[in-house]
Parts: structure tokens; sequence; C-alpha cells
């Protein structure tokens, strides 16, 4: 987690150093699935795909001040809180629910890793949605500017 955080401030790149970790966190749990037999293995991966999570985590949490302004950035913040806590709500009950229906904890594990991934994706699509509109200031600022 300290990594990562390092490398957003040095390189700028908050975006990215929070979906990559994701998206190998989602690799990390499907792969648990296909671990069966093997405590040791499941472990280190779920414990290693934990550390992924946290360490996007930890970078996401500071996007939201850099891209809302000022008066937005609380409110986006908030937003961002509850769809976190509705997640926390509603994840145990849909895990119960998949674990009661299949007897197995596979597809469980296969929709968290889903759920990161879409997650993961959606900040690289906010990614390139954001350079090309930096990109478009930078080509417009100097028009307005004369």
């Amino acid at each position: 987690m300290y990594g990562l955080g390092r490398l957003s401030d040095a390189r700028g790149e908050r975006i990215r150093y929070s979906a990559f970790p994701a998206i190998l966190a989602a690799i990390l749990l499907t792969m648990t699935v296909w671990s069966h037999g093997s405590f040791a293995l499941s472990m280190v991966l779920i414990s290693l795909a934990t550390g992924c999570i946290y360490g996007a985590y930890r970078v996401f949490r500071t996007i939201p001040s850099e891209y809302f302004g000022s008066r937005t950035a609380p409110g986006g913040l908030a937003f961002i809180n509850t769809i976190g806590l509705l997640g926390g709500f509603a994840s145990p009950a849909c895990i119960g629910w998949i674990k009661s229906v299949t007897h197995s904890l596979d597809y469980a594990l296969l929709l968290l890793a889903g759920v990161i991934l879409l997650s993961a994706f959606g900040l690289l699509a906010l990614r390139s949605r954001v350079q090309k509109r930096e990109t478009f200031c930078l080509m417009v600022a100097p028009l307005g500017g004369q």
C-alpha cells in the first residue's frame, strides 16, 4: 500500500495505480476458485488479493479530491462512501444466497472478482475521459487567451 501511494504521487497517475491492483485482485480471486484442495495456496491467493484491494482502495480515496472542484468534492466523497456502504451491506447477503443455492463459495468469489474487475474498468474509462478533456482544454486554452 505504501509503495503504491508513493508511486502514484511520484508519477501523478492515481487512476492507473488504483485500477491495476484491482485487476490483479480480481485475477487472484479467480485463481482462488481453481485452487481446491490446497489450503495454503488458497490462503496465499486470498491474502494477496486482499492486499491488492487495500492498495487500490488507498490510492482511490485520493482521486475525487483531485478531479472534483472544492465545492463538489464533499458531495462526491459522500456519494462514493454511500456506494461503498451499500456494497458492504449487500455483498454478505449475496454471498450467503449464492452459497445456499450452489452449496459452494466458488460463484460468490467469481461474483466478487467480477465486481472488482468492473470497477477497475470503470476507473480506466474515467482515465481516458479525463485525458480527452485535458487534451481538449489544452487545445482550446491558447485560442481563448488571445
